[in-house]
């Protein structure tokens, strides 16, 4: 449920710098005594700001497959990555980006 949030926000940054892409696997660290109520969770509009407070994760890890444009700069990723992190209430984020090839994007995105 919180992947789905999160890949949400992510897709909202990764158009707003024009690129087409979404994160395939979300996962976080939460203290061990959180997991049962964690498992539990029912509130599938919970926004990431409820989460982090609720749950108070150490890190976010995204996993991300973005389509190759030609026109992609690390400037592009850092201002994603920033908005994440901000998002996150500065919880320790980290994004694997995968740029995979305009003719390979929807066969790998479908596979994810």
């Amino acid at each position: 449920m919180f992947g789905r949030t999160i890949n949400n926000i992510v897709k909202g940054y990764l158009e707003s710098e024009g690129l087409d892409g979404e994160t395939t696997i979300v996962t976080t660290k939460i203290n061990e005594s959180l997991y049962d109520t964690y498992r539990a969770e029912s509130n599938i509009d919970m926004s990431i700001r409820q989460y982090i407070e609720k749950y108070k994760p150490e890190y976010i890890i995204t996993q991300m497959i973005v389509k190759d444009t030609g026109n992609i700069t690390p400037e592009t990723f850092k201002n994603v990555i920033t908005n994440m992190y901000q998002e996150t209430a500065n919880t320790a984020y980290e994004a694997r980006i995968y740029v995979i090839k305009e003719k390979d994007y929807e066969k790998v995105r479908k596979a994810s």
